[in-house]
């Protein structure tokens, strides 16, 4: 009789594995791609912020609170940095162009 429990449990074990298997091979899978999406999300932030400096860098110029040379040179740092998040976008997203022509909008 205990062979018999032992058998029943052993079987239902199994089966209970199998059953719940793919619930947790999908939750792998989400959260592969929630932390992509997450990773996606971080860099387009930002993006974001480094198009607002290079705004407001602009703005100051304009009004004459930032001379020449160091506005050259602190746009040309921000520059830099948009592009090297767009680079990390295009290897995530493989749509280099889209993301590239909005930065260009952006600055523009």
């Amino acid at each position: 009789m205990n062979v018999d429990i032992l058998i029943y449990v052993i079987v239902g074990a199994g089966a209970l594995a199998y059953v719940c298997r793919p619930l947790f091979v999908e939750r792998g899978e989400v959260e592969r791609t929630s932390s992509r999406e997450s990773k996606r999300r971080e860099l387009l932030e930002k993006r974001e912020q480094v198009l607002e400096a290079i705004r407001e860098i602009d703005f100051d110029h304009q009004m004459g609170k930032i001379e020449g040379d160091d506005y050259t040179e602190t746009r040309g740092r921000y520059e830099a940095q948009a592009i090297e998040l767009i680079d990390q976008l295009d290897k995530g997203n493989g749509k280099a162009g889209q993301i590239e022509d909005l930065v260009e909008q952006e600055i523009a």
